[in-house]
């Protein structure tokens, strides 16, 4: 090989591998939720699992209006029970705090101002409350009232308590949510103490949902 081709063939493996540290760099920007924003349309009832990772636009997608600047990361958008209004989680107070706001898009309203942060918005069966999880001290649960925005703890723990779920007879938790041996918990619509439940399966557990039929 001549040294002209020599260099050329070193310039070509050169370009191959900055387009795919480049690549690379795309990936992980797509993984990386701090950049998620919320799209429409959103089709059905959805949750934390449902949400796509880095929730990349497609062609018919476009962003969804929530009032806030388009920078400001946004995620975890669950639909009321009703279809009528989105509860998010939102840093455009600076730390993440639970918003809802119409369906359709429009005017966003604060409905926590936990000291730690919120994350994890729950609807309860009827629409009128969220359970989250506060993130001050010890990750635990509170609940808040839509129309008034009151907010009372509603369940908490020695280890972390996190990613609710409720229906109209129970809701459902996980204790030890962000260390890595989370397990499914139960308790009443009105939370204080917790029940252990049963999956059946040897180590971590995380994020139960009810099937919505």
């Amino acid at each position: 090989m001549s040294r002209i081709s020599g260099i050329a063939a070193l310039g070509a493996i050169m370009a191959l591998g900055a387009a795919s540290s480049a690549q690379a760099a795309v990936v992980r920007a797509q993984l990386d939720m701090e950049y998620t924003q919320i799209k429409a349309p959103l089709s059905g009832r959805i949750d934390r699992r449902l949400v796509s990772v880095g929730n990349l636009v497609q062609a018919d997608q476009t962003a969804l209006t929530t009032g806030s600047a388009t920078w400001v990361p946004e995620r975890a958008p669950v639909f009321s029970p009703d279809g009528s209004q989105i509860a998010f989680v939102s840093t455009r107070s600076n730390l993440p705090q639970v918003w809802v706001m119409p369906a359709e898009g429009g005017q966003a309203v604060q409905l926590t101002h936990e000291a730690g942060g919120a994350v994890d918005p729950a609807w309860s069966a009827d629409g009128t409350q969220l359970v989250f999880v506060s993130a001050t001290g010890t990750p635990y649960l509170r609940e808040v009232t839509i129309a008034t925005g009151e907010t009372v703890d509603f369940a908490s723990d020695n280890v972390a308590i996190g990613q609710p779920s409720c229906n109209a007879s129970m809701c459902l938790a996980v204790s030890g949510a962000y260390g890595g041996t989370g397990s499914v918990v139960s308790m009443s619509t009105s939370g204080g103490s917790m029940s252990p439940v049963s999956t059946g399966k040897k180590g971590s557990v995380t994020s139960p949902s009810f099937v919505q039929h």
